[in-house]
């Protein structure tokens, strides 16, 4: 039977740039969910959790840590945002934060589920964009058309193209919520920058 890792948080841009980080480790049925009811039903009807990935501050997060005894056969990572870092409570098996690089998470992540990152990961994934590469995805994730991208660049579409495609081969994310997930953690861009429309 499959085993299944699932990622809660009500941040979409925060879940599914969390889920295109996971893939780059695992080969684990990935689900995201938002909040809510919908979680607990989950959880109960699922057999083979290897990994339950939540926001940290999330009221709900009391419940779920009741309901699971300290053997609980399931890892649980806290997902905490940097304001909220130093309140971090210690109860789960692990906690990090958004401020956090990919490359940190996928690393603590996988080590924490013993798993190896899939062959061919590029290595280092915060520090292989050029300059250029970091201003189209920012450019990108803010939710601006290729057009408009070459404008403000001063490049052709072609270039803004070639860019993405190069951006999405060195950090094997393809979605263009992954890679805002990608630019904020890695600081590039903030959360209120962005228009949760232009990831859709």
């Amino acid at each position: 039977m499959p085993e299944h890792i699932f990622i809660i948080h009500p941040s979409e841009i925060i879940r599914n740039g969390l889920k295109e980080a996971c893939k780059d480790f695992t080969d684990l049925n990935i689900t995201v969910l938002q909040d809510g009811n919908e979680t607990l039903n989950e959880l109960a009807l699922t057999q083979n959790i290897r990994a339950l990935i939540i926001d940290a501050t999330l009221p709900m997060c009391k419940e779920i840590l009741n309901q699971t005894d300290t053997a609980h056969s399931f890892k649980i990572i806290g997902i905490y945002y940097p304001a909220d870092w130093p309140n971090r409570t210690g109860e789960f098996d692990m906690e990090v934060n958004t401020s956090m690089s990919i490359d940190k998470i996928q690393e603590l992540i996988g080590d924490l589920l013993d798993n190896q990152p899939r062959a061919g990961k590029i290595e280092s994934i915060g520090h292989q964009l050029s300059d250029r590469e970091q201003e189209v995805l920012k450019l990108l994730v803010l939710g601006h058309s290729h057009k408009e991208i070459g404008s403000s660049l001063n490049i052709s579409i072609h270039t803004v193209i070639s860019h993405r495609k190069n951006i999405t081969l060195k950090l094997g994310i393809k979605s263009v919520s992954g890679l805002a997930v990608y630019a904020i953690i890695s600081g590039f861009i903030e959360t209120d920058n962005i228009n949760p429309e232009s990831l859709i």
